[in-house]
């Protein structure tokens, strides 16, 4: 297991594919998938409803995963945010903490 909660895993850097426009023989509709899972579609008659949609949408694909005891696909390379903490001084500074991004802002469209 990945040790990250589901609200953790929600916010991890996807890679979103769309919103886009779709066209199949004349039934226009709006969708979203996202590359490291290639089971998860999302479509509706808007842009603004996938959007609205796409992370209570990610939330339930992902925490189907979760009720099973399985591990969802991640994203390969999670976005991981380097800080470091100086303190004044002669004292050392403390040691470097690597943490993965958990407050990731909204996809951009």
């Amino acid at each position: 297991m990945s040790g990250l909660t589901l609200a953790q895993m929600v916010r991890l850097p996807w890679e979103w594919q769309g919103p886009k426009l779709v066209d199949e023989d004349g039934a226009v509709h709006w969708e979203i998938r996202i590359g490291e899972l290639p089971d998860f579609l999302l479509a509706g008659s808007s842009r603004e409803e996938v959007l609205s949609e796409l992370r209570p949408a990610l939330r339930a694909y992902l925490g189907s995963y979760l009720e099973r005891g399985e591990q969802p696909p991640l994203p390969a390379r999670p976005l991981l945010w380097h800080c470091e903490l100086v303190q004044s001084g002669w004292e050392p500074a403390a040691p470097r903490a690597t943490l993965p991004a958990t407050s990731l802002p909204e996809p951009v469209h």
